[in-house]
C-alpha cells in the first residue's frame, strides 16, 4: 500500500515529467529569419529606401544614359562618382541599421528567454553556428512574435 508521501513523490515525478516535456531547456533561433522578419527592422530598412530613393532614382536614370552611350566622359565620371558615393552612403547606413536592430534584438531575446526561463537560446544562421537542431526546439517563430510585439507597444 502506498502512503501519502509515496503519493506525493509520484505526484512530484508526474508533475517533473510534463513540465520537462513542456519547457526545453536549450533551444535554438534562426537568426536570419528572424531578422528579416522583425518589424522594426522592415520599418528602418523602409526609412533608408525613402530617404535616399529620389537619389536612387536619378542614379538609376543617369545608368541608362550610360549604357546607351548618351553620356560623354566628364559626365560618365561624374555619374560613376555619385554612383559610388551613393551605394557607400546606403551600405553604411545599412550597417549602422543593422547594429541598433541586432542591439534591439539582443535585448529582446535576453527579456524573451528570462521570461520563458530558457537556459540557453542558440542563433542558428546558417553558418555553422547550429549544424543541427530538432525541429521542436526552433523556436524562431515564437521569438519574432515576441519580438514584433514589443516593438508595437513602444
Amino acid at each position: 500500500m502506498i502512503n501519502a508521501a509515496g503519493l506525493l513523490v509520484l505526484a512530484g515525478c508526474f508533475i517533473w515529467q510534463l513540465l520537462m516535456r513542456h519547457k526545453q531547456a536549450v533551444v535554438y533561433v534562426d537568426s536570419i529569419k528572424l531578422f528579416n522578419a522583425y518589424q522594426f527592422k522592415k520599418d528602418m530598412y523602409n526609412r533608408i529606401e525613402q530617404s535616399y530613393g529620389s537619389k536612387m532614382g536619378f542614379v538609376d536614370s543617369l545608368e541608362q544614359h550610360a549604357v546607351a552611350g548618351q553620356l560623354n566622359p566628364d559626365q560618365l565620371r561624374s555619374f560613376e562618382i555619385d554612383r559610388d558615393e551613393l551605394s557607400h552612403a546606403i551600405a553604411t547606413s545599412k550597417n549602422e541599421t543593422d547594429r541598433a536592430i541586432w542591439e534591439r534584438l539582443n535585448q529582446v531575446i535576453k527579456k524573451f528567454g528570462d521570461q520563458d526561463k530558457y537556459e540557453l537560446i542558440i542563433g542558428a544562421n546558417g553558418m555553422g553556428t547550429v549544424l543541427y537542431g530538432q525541429a521542436d526546439k526552433d523556436i524562431t517563430d515564437a521569438v519574432i512574435n515576441y519580438a514584433n510585439k514589443e516593438y508595437e507597444n513602444k
